[in-house]
């Protein structure tokens, strides 16, 4: 048997442990990962889906040969791979400390793109961090409702980039990398200047959301808090809407000096109105107003503002009943 089919018939018996680890290695990063970008869901942070693929079995035979492997089940480290594509460079951080935190598996960094930069400041290339991560001890993991036992040699390529990071790797690896022909220097050239432009624009988007959090920081901190003081209060649910509550506290941001004093505030009214709460209550099940937590807040701006300033500045025409409910609770009169 030579090595070609050798090698074939490994993959063929391994395809579901290399399934296995690379679904188990997602999983446990997105898992983390969820926790730490809470409330913000895995689909608004990661800009493409997380999904492992194992590696064709023809495309590994070919590259055996293009790279002159002499044991390919052992130097070939992107039998199966997982890529983490998130919106800018710096948010890589976040997936790599993951990654190396880890303690059910060994990391090793192939590729590090910060590195690269610095050893050659004048070359604008492909830039991704690359992760060889294998079991530290063999492990039993569930797959397709089986228990597999990794080996500690399996190994599972992880990737991380940003979103410009990944546009110019998908036209490098097709148009440059895997070319039928002969690459020009005139193309190569282009493709350097595309990466300047690129790691240009990914400090400028960097820059921009820094500006943008630290305009923001209030209403997010308030939105916090106003999240914490329902489940506390009002229901144990915490499934909010962020997107909504945001768009209602940024409409009225002019009127919250503070987060800390604003939620303060807040507690009074709730103190001195007991009666609201079980008004919020009954009608949790009905309204979808009412199950978020902006509904504190907006008793608060109708308890504290003439009706016209709530009504100009009100952002969501489809809740005007919801909204008339609070006027009313509060003796303010009916606006609909």
């Amino acid at each position: 048997m030579n090595e070609f089919q050798e090698f074939k018939n490994y993959l063929q018996q391994n395809e579901n442990i290399f399934r296995a680890w690379g679904e188990f290695v997602a999983e446990k990063i997105q898992k983390e990962l969820h926790l730490q970008i809470s409330p913000l869901k895995i689909h608004e942070f990661l800009k493409i889906e997380a999904k492992p693929r194992v590696k064709d079995i023809n495309s590994a035979l070919v590259k055996i040969g293009r790279k002159n492997y002499t044991n390919p089940s052992k130097e070939m480290t992107d039998l199966v791979g997982v890529r983490f594509v998130v919106l800018i460079a710096e948010q890589i951080n976040m997936i790599s400390n993951i990654i190396e935190n880890e303690t059910e598996w060994d990391a090793l960094l192939s590729k590090d793109f910060e590195k690269d930069k610095l050893e050659n400041p004048n070359v604008f290339d492909y830039q991704s961090k690359h992760y060889e991560v294998r079991p530290k001890n063999p492990i039993t993991v569930k797959f397709e409702g089986e228990k597999i036992i990794i080996p500690q040699e399996i190994c599972c390529e992880v990737q991380v980039r940003s979103l410009l990071q990944h546009a110019y790797a998908e036209l490098v690896h097709d148009n440059l990398y895997k070319s039928k022909g002969s690459v020009p220097n005139k193309a190569k050239r282009e493709v350097a200047k595309s990466m300047a432009l690129m790691e240009t624009t990914d400090d400028l988007f960097n820059q921009t959301l820094k500006i943008l959090h630290q305009h923001n920081e209030p209403i997010e901190c308030l939105y916090e808090k106003l999240s914490k003081f329902y489940i506390d209060n009002i229901s144990g649910e915490s499934n909010f809407d962020r997107k909504t509550n945001l768009i209602i506290l940024a409409d009225f941001s002019d009127l919250i000096e503070s987060d800390t004093d604003t939620i303060e505030k807040i507690r009074d009214l709730f103190n001195t109105k007991t009666y609201i709460k079980n008004k919020i209550t009954s009608r949790v099940k009905d309204y979808y107003l009412f199950q978020q937590p902006i509904i504190l807040f907006i008793y608060w701006v109708v308890s504290t503002n003439h009706a016209r300033i709530t009504i100009n500045n009100w952002p969501l025409p489809a809740y005007q009943r919801e909204l008339n409910y609070i006027f009313t609770d509060l003796d303010k009169g009916s606006i609909l």
